[in-house]
């Protein structure tokens, strides 16, 4: 905020102190489209028309970028958002994004992320001597049906250390002092 360097009433006293004012605020979800312009020039030698190389993406040829993919995901699984409920804020938001654009888009993501998914499987749990599970309803929409079901979320978890399991550094060190 801009104040005066000196005191009000013009005697020339400077700032001494300040009373601070703290309010929580929120700045909502921005959504815009990023717009990458790639050059083509015109090749004199070969008299031919030469593209650029896009920059790498995730997901080659989906509309969506990776931090719009994060922002379903959390909303979907972190928060256990339905995807009608998560399509209503978008169209709030003035953006028109249907749910079988975003299941599709969240389908082929997580077969892009197998891989990964298949690393932290086995080093989760192929290599643990104790794995922790939790498991989570999630209310699911039964389409015309007009009723909700069930589905679950499992989450595994993997610590050795108070244990002195493989995974556990600090505790073989800790034991062999």
């Amino acid at each position: 905020m801009e104040f005066p360097e000196t005191c009000p009433c013009g005697c020339g006293g400077t700032v001494r102190n300040y009373d601070i004012d703290e309010k929580r605020e929120v700045v909502p979800a921005k959504f815009y489209i990023a717009v990458r312009k790639y050059p083509r020039y015109r090749c004199r030698k070969d008299d031919v028309t030469v593209g650029t190389l896009y920059k790498p993406t995730l997901m080659p040829g989906v509309t969506c970028g990776t931090s719009m993919l994060a922002y379903l995901v959390t909303m979907r699984y972190g928060w256990g958002m339905p995807m009608y409920r998560i399509e209503n804020m978008l169209n709030h938001s003035g953006i028109t994004y249907h749910r079988a654009t975003m299941c599709k888009q969240i389908g082929r993501l997580a077969a892009e992320l197998g891989h990964v998914t298949s690393e932290l499987q086995r080093h989760t749990l192929d290599d643990a001597s104790r794995i922790f599970f939790d498991e989570t309803v999630l209310k699911i929409l039964r389409p015309g049906e007009g009723k909700t079901g069930q589905s679950y979320m499992y989450a595994a978890h993997r610590d050795d250390s108070s244990f002195g399991g493989k995974a556990s550094s600090r505790s073989a060190e800790k034991s062999s002092i």
